[in-house]
């Protein structure tokens, strides 16, 4: 990479710093950088993998507080669910003939099965079936004590 004058300032003042030091991982980055890319598929338009986060992205959840103890035996206690507002609009998008030969959709969720069923119920209704694949918890390869632990997870 090469300072330019025509370089946002603060990018050209991070790219000296970076390239002041001449170590062996700044060589490999540049070797990276001038590599010829590689076309990953003959066609332009084939088909893409659209993975969407359910909990916090496409619907709120609250966080999860108790009921009043009613009496010995509490039953599971079941979040409120609520959709994000436009979520029908982005599943006619999605889901449409036209669309539908861009990109295959799945979901997502670090959340455990029972809960990601009652999300993407939520969510899409009658057109789950459309869904290429549905994950929650149970496909992350999490031990035993952390999968029925609270864990705080991150989307990226």
């Amino acid at each position: 990479m090469s300072i330019t004058p025509n370089m946002h300032p603060i990018i050209r003042a991070a790219t000296r710093a970076k390239f002041k030091t001449r170590s062996n991982a700044n060589c490999q980055f540049r070797a990276i950088l001038h590599t010829t890319s590689a076309e990953l598929s003959s066609h332009p338009f084939a088909k893409k993998l659209l993975v969407l986060d359910l909990n916090g992205t496409l619907l709120f959840r609250p966080k999860w507080s108790p009921p009043p103890h009613s009496g010995p035996s509490r039953g599971r206690f079941e979040r409120p669910v609520s959709p994000r507002p436009f979520m029908r609009t982005l599943c006619k998008y999605l889901f449409h003939e036209e669309t539908r030969p861009w990109f295959d959709t799945m979901v997502w969720s670090s959340a455990q099965p029972h809960n990601v069923a009652t999300m993407v119920q939520s969510c899409f209704m009658n057109e789950q079936e459309k869904l290429v694949q549905v994950w929650g918890r149970d496909h992350i390869n999490l031990d035993t004590d952390s999968y029925s632990a609270y864990r705080l997870g991150f989307s990226l």
